[in-house]
């Protein structure tokens, strides 16, 4: 009896080693990234901790934000917040990437197109210098030289901003941040979501005219 119940001990706690020994050889994956932050055009490495040789899966929840590559390499493409999804293994997981802007040249003006003249007074911060029946105009700030509202049929239908060219470079970055190009002369992008958009080009007077529209 002795000898059977050593042998049983010694059965139990071979499958005991064994049973240890495979889950400890069972890879244990993470992101080494829960959350990145980067700007247009610069990019942060996602990767897979605890992965060798493993092949994984990367996937942009929207590429009009980020963009991903094969190996999981983020950049930042427009403003705001996408997640990047890692598969692969019998792992899944992801990684929220917020785009952040570095040119805010100027406040972009109103673009809740349909709305009533008063409505655009009560939202609209800046100091009122002329107003019309179909148009408004506002002062501009450092980057604006003006700011104009223009209505059809007592509704809002556009609005531009007016920037000297001597801001050029910044102006470029700033649509590139935000807008998705269309078409490049003139240039008009439209806004992520598609809701409105926007249109630049130089005047003879070397000023930009930023014109904001309704996307059709």
């Amino acid at each position: 009896m002795k000898i059977n119940n050593l042998l049983v001990l010694i059965l139990i706690a071979s499958g005991l080693f064994v049973g240890c020994s495979k889950k400890d050889l069972t890879p244990i994956y993470s992101l080494n990234k829960s959350e990145a932050s980067l700007a247009h055009n610069t990019t942060v490495q996602l990767k897979v901790d605890g992965a060798t040789a493993e092949t994984f899966t990367y996937t942009s929840g929207n590429s009009l934000i980020a963009i991903v590559d094969n190996f999981g390499l983020i950049t930042g493409r427009r403003i705001g917040i996408t997640y990047i999804k890692v598969s692969g293994n019998n792992f899944t997981d992801s990684c929220k990437v917020t785009v952040i802007p570095l040119y805010n040249i100027f406040k972009e003006p109103l673009t809740t197109f349909g709305i009533g003249k008063n409505e655009v007074k009560a939202l609209e911060a800046r100091t009122l210098l002329n107003e019309s029946d179909n148009q408004l105009q506002y002062k501009g700030s450092t980057y604006e030289r003006l700011v104009v509202y223009t209505f059809t049929n007592t509704k809002l239908a556009s609005s531009l901003v007016v920037i000297p060219s001597s801001y050029s470079n910044d102006l470029g970055n700033f649509l590139a941040e935000r807008y998705v190009m269309l078409q490049i002369s003139p240039w008009i992008g439209a806004q992520i979501d598609q809701k409105y958009a926007v249109g630049a080009q130089l005047q003879s007077n070397l000023e930009w005219v930023v014109l904001y529209f309704p996307y059709q």
